[in-house]
């Protein structure tokens, strides 16, 4: 651990903290499902290779939190009152929470960026939600 810079980070403008912990070779980031306010039954990331359009254009379906991975990210939310959000996830760790009504777009910002997203639906539940909403 002689090598290991360890930082408890706490993101104000954004709803959640995270655990950086960065060594000469590697990065690992952590996210305790303490802070969690939904049951995860799926978690998958998504990597910026080459050209990317927007993604998402969609309704969450369900409870979401995205946490950056490396890289940036632009996310935009609109709420189901209309009210619309803006986020900028520009730091590793930085996360945001998305509620089943939000209409969800976002756009990662350079090659290699990536986002880790943990779900409480499952791959078919949110499919089933996503057709139902169409």
């Amino acid at each position: 651990m002689a090598d290991c810079i360890v930082v408890a980070m706490v993101f104000p403008h954004f709803d959640e903290s995270a655990t950086v912990v960065t060594e000469v070779d590697a990065q690992l980031v952590a996210v305790e499902f303490g802070e969690i306010a939904f049951v995860v039954k799926r978690i998958f990331t998504i990597t910026r290779h080459g050209e990317m359009k927007t993604r998402g254009n969609h309704h969450a379906g369900g409870y979401q939190k995205l946490v950056l991975l490396s890289g940036a990210a632009s996310l935009h939310l609109k709420k189901q009152d209309e009210e619309v959000q803006d986020f900028h996830l520009s730091s590793v760790g930085d996360a945001v929470s998305i509620s089943p009504d939000d209409f969800v777009t976002y756009e990662l910002l350079e090659d290699g960026a990536q986002i880790l997203v943990l779900a409480d639906q499952s791959y078919e539940e949110s499919r089933a939600q996503r057709k139902k909403s169409l």
